[in-house]
């Protein structure tokens, strides 16, 4: 990666054409490095569930939600990524957290509606 070039932007490009194990592999280091925020985070969480890295992809969604515990959009993520886990009772209540945060998150209504 060039140092002009934003890696959340490249990762975002990678996973677009299909390339998420590039993407992750990117954020992984840029995480590691101690750079990066919650949506260097989400993002790698994101590219980690694309490429089937299930487990992983909780890993870093949970650690997200919890070094961001206010954020509706980190609570919104972990349940989305727990729902497609089938772990449907943490779902909801990662969609209900999410609600209490941001009563007006239309996604997490849609998700729990759904769920």
């Amino acid at each position: 990666m060039r140092d002009d070039v934003d890696p959340l932007e490249e990762a975002e490009s990678l996973i677009a054409g299909g390339r998420a194990g590039e993407a992750a592999a990117l954020l992984g280091r840029y995480i590691a490095e101690g750079r990066g925020g919650v949506l260097t985070r989400l993002t790698l969480a994101r590219a980690l569930f694309l490429t089937g890295r299930m487990t992983e992809a909780l890993e870093m969604s949970r650690e997200t939600a919890q070094l961001y515990p206010g954020l509706a959009a980190a609570a919104l993520a972990l349940g989305e990524t727990l729902l497609a886990a089938g772990k449907l009772p943490l779902a909801i209540a990662e969609f209900q957290r999410a609600l209490r945060i941001d009563p007006h998150l239309a996604k997490a209504v849609f998700l729990l509606g759904c769920a």
